[in-house]
């Protein structure tokens, strides 16, 4: 298990791997091919950020998290990798929940657009992120 924490060092932030310091570059994939994960090691990227969403939001979540990690490691097998988990309900949730709903002071709702990585939708209102 490595041991990671975030320094200052030479007067800036940086991310120290088991006493290696790293300057704090990281790459949030989105796109997830082979020789675009080796341009990146070859430019001295180290640190990943893997996204997920969860199965809630969206089926095989989990074993497409498992086949990005694969081809990552196997381009850049040094690799650190932060996960990056999506906790955004299902939009039927939103739906069904509509008093989790953002409510303005006028008590409105409005349409939102809800963009991530892994959905893009019109929805009647942004959740609470205090549900």
């Amino acid at each position: 298990m490595e041991y990671a924490r975030v320094v200052m060092h030479n007067g800036s932030p940086a991310i120290e791997v088991d006493g290696e310091i790293f300057p704090p570059m990281t790459v949030t994939l989105l796109r997830h091919d082979e020789e675009y994960y080796e341009n990146l090691r070859k430019s001295g990227v180290r640190i990943f950020f893997l996204t997920c969403a969860t199965e809630w939001l969206r089926e095989g979540a989990l074993p497409l998290l498992q086949e990005n990690a694969k081809k990552l490691l196997k381009a850049v097998p040094d690799a650190l990798c932060f996960l990056r988990i999506s906790l955004d309900p299902p939009i039927s949730w939103m739906e069904e929940h509509p008093e989790e709903r953002m409510l303005y002071s006028d008590g409105t709702f409005e349409p939102f657009i809800y963009y991530t990585e892994f959905i893009s939708e019109q929805i009647p209102a942004q959740y609470f992120l205090g549900s």
